[in-house]
């Protein structure tokens, strides 16, 4: 309370007191009492109206500071001299209002979806007990009362655990038939022992997935700044939609000197086409007639336009003195996780099939396994035939010794052949179980550093939140 209203208020007491003493010369006692109670409720009353105002003003102070700060906050303004909002003039464009943060938490999910497109769709908690011979088996998928998952779809189910930990590819499963979230399943591809050794482990929680994840650059794309000084949100986020439009992620620069060891290993088959890829300016024009049976427009070039080709037909263009190479790339190879395990016979170019198909890891496993059991049962057969002859179970005739003799050659030669061949193959089985299991683990460990990226994503989204200079891209 303010000094100057105490005052008053003794003055205002004090006046009382004298003005009560000089005049009440012959007054009866009680209503002098009286009197001087209502001086002193009087007195009293002044003071709590004077406090109430004091904490009126005080609280009126506390809440425009408030009213300003959420102003300042949601809106970006600031109050000017005489009270009234108005856009904050000291906001160099960092500050954003709640809405503009609003519209900034929208791209930035339509990106991390456009990112997340990869998995399709997926449970993370669910429970999975393996099929057996004699049983079948089921997974149920908690906290969902129905994912809309009908019997005859397929279900990819991975560990949840780390792949340090054990976590694992555990296989590919049909679904027989669908009780809410509950589904009875069946192995869609044959189990080998390993397969159920692995099932026997315990599993408290799995990952189902509707479809095999799809193998992406974008998916393993990192919004991270080159170099040490700090990058505006803004800059990324214009960077990646970039890149959600151009889908050229994830690539690599090649140094010059390594070139032309690239180019000789490429013509000598030594490494797989479609890894390196180089940027060009052509020199003069040029126009690229379209492939037999192609009716689409011939690519023209003129000079100074820019195009980027695989590394040999770049390295033909510049021979040829067509097109000057100002960068090289390497390119992570795409992969096809079903396709592996399944292989296809569907591949075709300008409209005719390919010569030639692709043999996943099961057909490959299917025909091992039938050679390595004929080659055993041919083994035994001839075991057991020489056996008998040596024991005289077979008594030849005279005159069949030798033509039985030469046979007997003959067996004891395919059977060292027979036992050569599945030598052979279980060698091949070994190297294909190993192969099979690389790719298992390498699937596993590509999804884990797809989720690291992600959550690291989320975490710039959060802590950065930029503000829209471009709608996303349509899709």
């Amino acid at each position: 309370m303010p000094l100057v209203l105490l005052a008053l208020i003794a003055v205002v007491f004090l006046t009382g007191v004298v003005t009560l003493a000089m005049g009440s010369k012959g007054w009866h006692w009680g209503t002098i009492a009286g009197a001087w109670l209502v001086l002193l409720a009087a007195v009293g009353f002044t003071y709590l109206v004077g406090m109430l105002a004091e904490r009126e003003r005080a609280w009126r102070a506390v809440i425009a500071t408030y009213q300003s700060a959420i102003a300042k906050e949601r809106d970006a303004m600031v109050r000017d001299k005489d009270g009234f909002l108005k856009a904050d003039p000291g906001n160099d464009g960092k500050k954003k209002s709640v809405a503009a943060l609003a519209k900034e938490q929208v791209r930035w999910e339509r990106v991390r979806d456009r990112i997340n497109t990869w998995r399709g769709r997926s449970w993370e908690k669910a429970t999975f007990q393996p099929p057996t011979n004699d049983k079948a088996g089921s997974i149920t998928i908690e906290g969902i009362d129905n994912p809309s998952i009908n019997p005859g779809a397929e279900l990819f189910v991975f560990d949840t655990i780390g792949i340090e930990e054990g976590g694992r590819f555990l296989g590919v499963f049909n679904v027989d038939a669908a009780d809410k979230n509950t589904f009875q399943i069946s192995a869609a591809i044959a189990p080998t022992e390993n397969d159920a050794t692995l099932w026997a482990k315990p599993h408290d929680e799995v990952t189902i997935y509707e479809n095999l994840p799809i193998d992406r650059w974008l998916a393993f794309y990192k919004a991270t700044p080159n170099g040490d000084k700090k990058t505006d949100p803004e800059d990324i986020l214009k960077d990646l939609e970039k890149k959600l439009r151009e889908v050229t992620s994830h690539e690599e620069p090649v140094a010059d000197e390594e070139v032309g060891n690239l180019v000789s290993a490429l013509q000598n088959k030594e490494i797989a086409p479609g890894l390196y890829w180089a940027t060009v300016t052509f020199t003069q024009p040029h126009v690229f007639p379209p492939a037999e049976g192609n009716a689409a427009e011939p690519r023209q070039f003129e000079p100074e336009d820019t195009a980027t080709f695989d590394l040999e037909t770049a390295k033909d263009l510049e021979m040829a003195g067509v097109v000057s190479i100002t960068s090289v790339v390497s390119r992570r190879p795409l992969t096809d996780g079903d396709m592996a395990m399944r292989g296809s016979s569907v591949f075709e170019t300008n409209g005719k099939k390919l010569p030639f198909d692709v043999n996943g890891m099961a057909f490959i496993r299917r025909m091992l396994t039938s050679d390595i059991g004929a080659a055993e049962a041919m083994t035994k057969q001839f075991k057991g035939a020489l056996e008998d002859l040596r024991s005289g179970q077979i008594q030849p005739g005279n005159n069949d010794n030798k033509a039985i003799e030469d046979d007997l050659k003959d067996w004891q030669k395919d059977a060292q052949a027979a036992l050569k061949t599945a030598d052979a193959f279980a060698a091949r089985v070994r190297e294909v179980t190993a192969e099979r299991e690389a790719s298992e683990a390498a699937v596993v460990q590509l999804g884990q550093a797809l989720v690291k990226a992600v959550t690291t994503l989320m975490a710039e989204i959060d802590r950065r939140a930029p503000a829209p200079a471009s709608p996303p891209p349509a899709g």
